[in-house]
Formats: structure tokens, C-alpha cells, sequence
């Protein structure tokens, strides 16, 4: 990431899709030297609390979900009555 005046700040993020990529890339990369600084490799770890609240609202989209499929089904069997 780059600060205003176009510099380093010294820090970034990289998203894999593959965990054993992750964990190579960490294992080639962590306290390696790049551009005259040594690169510190790790995993972010996510908030309990942004995990719980993602979790309850895919739950009720969900739900919702399930509701509106049910609502189309019963709507169905009502017109072919």
C-alpha cells in the first residue's frame, strides 16, 4: 500500500484462494528480504464478532430464501386447483 506520497507503507495484503499456496507462499516468504526491509509473512484473523454477524446473515438470507421458494410452491398449487 502506498501513503500519500507515493511511498511504502510498508505493509499489504494478498488473498489465495488455496490454503496450501497460503501456507508455501508464508513458509518461502516470512523474514525474507525485499528492497533493503525484511517481510514478516501471517495470516489475518478475522473478528469473532464480523464472523458471527456474516454467519447470522446468511442464515437469514437463508431463511428468507426458503420462504420465498415456499410462497412460489403454494402459489402453484393454487392456480392448478
Amino acid at each position: 500500500m502506498l501513503g500519500p506520497d507515493r511511498r511504502s507503507k510498508g505493509f499489504g495484503f494478498v488473498e489465495f484462494t488455496n490454503e496450501d499456496d497460503a501456507a508455501k507462499a508464508q513458509a518461502e516468504m516470512n523474514e525474507t528480504e525485499y528492497e533493503g526491509r525484511t517481510i514478516k509473512v501471517d495470516f489475518a484473523k478475522e473478528n469473532p464478532e464480523k464472523m458471527r454477524a456474516r454467519e447470522e446473515a446468511v442464515q437469514a438470507e437463508s431463511e428468507e430464501v426458503e420462504q420465498d421458494e415456499s410462497e412460489e410452491e403454494e402459489k402453484k398449487e393454487e392456480s392448478t386447483e
